[in-house]
């Protein structure tokens, strides 16, 4: 798997479509089933705006970058516990990163 640095947003839009909650859920669905791709396609979609939490919360980009990278792994490390019945996908991925900075 990539690392952040060869695959982090350099301060603008990921060039990639928008996507709607019910899709990023269904991403979050295959994450949990091991999916690397679909990890990969979720990656794309909201690595920006996990940055961007980080760097508003920890105003440094150094420790945004480490924070957001901890973050991402830490959605793919909690994915198979994902219930859609308590929040939606994005919230869940957000409240994940925004633990993540506070540790």
């Amino acid at each position: 798997m990539e690392t952040w640095a060869h695959r982090r947003p350099r301060h603008r839009r990921a060039a990639v479509e928008p996507i709607d909650a019910f899709a990023i859920q269904r991403l979050v669905d295959r994450v949990a089933q091991g999916d690397r791709g679909a990890y990969v396609a979720l990656y794309d979609h909201i690595a920006v705006c996990v940055y961007g939490l980080a760097l508003r919360s920890l105003r440094d980009p150094g420790e945004a970058e480490r924070a957001a990278a901890q973050a991402l792994v830490a959605v793919w490390r909690e994915a198979p516990r994902f219930d859609a019945t308590h929040s939606d996908a994005l919230s869940w991925i957000l409240a994940i990163s925004y633990r993540s900075y506070r540790e």
